[in-house]
């Protein structure tokens, strides 16, 4: 299955006391009948100790992205 399309996903910061980038997607699943369905995924990246700023943070989300940013997803 070709993917949909590129995909950069959502970055934003959550927490007060240990602050910690999320970073959210969609992939697609393959259903036991054959439907395709479009899950939101959401993974911690680092804390903001770790990439004090939101680029650096961008740039992890990026690597996390790369298997459903590659043309044989």
């Amino acid at each position: 299955m070709a993917r949909r399309r590129y995909q950069k996903g959502s970055l934003f910061l959550r927490g007060k006391r240990q602050p910690v980038w999320i970073g959210r997607w969609l992939e697609d699943e393959i259903q036991p009948d054959g439907t395709i369905r479009r899950v939101h995924r959401s993974e911690v990246l680092a804390t903001l100790k770790e990439f004090p700023t939101r680029r650096l943070a961008l740039r992890e989300l990026d690597t996390r992205l790369e298997l459903v940013n590659s043309p044989t997803y």
